[in-house]
């Protein structure tokens, strides 16, 4: 067995997993950050009151003067 050849597959096997860790790292940051804006959104949803229709408003938009 040419012990160049398996040193290199070893090497590229190593190279590898250490890529692989990394990639996993970064989605796992990825998704944390995800999920923190997720809750940042929903709080700020939850946050905003809706809007009463007020009475005198309620015809606005409803006729259109054609003289002009």
């Amino acid at each position: 067995m040419d012990l160049g050849s398996a040193a290199s597959v070893g090497a590229y096997a190593s190279q590898r997993a250490n890529a692989d860790v990394r990639e996993e790292a970064s989605l796992r940051v990825l998704r944390m950050a995800l999920d923190g804006h997720e809750d940042r959104a929903l709080q700020l949803i939850e946050s905003v009151t809706p809007a009463v229709e007020s009475a005198e408003l309620s015809s606005l938009g409803q006729h259109i003067s054609v003289r002009a």
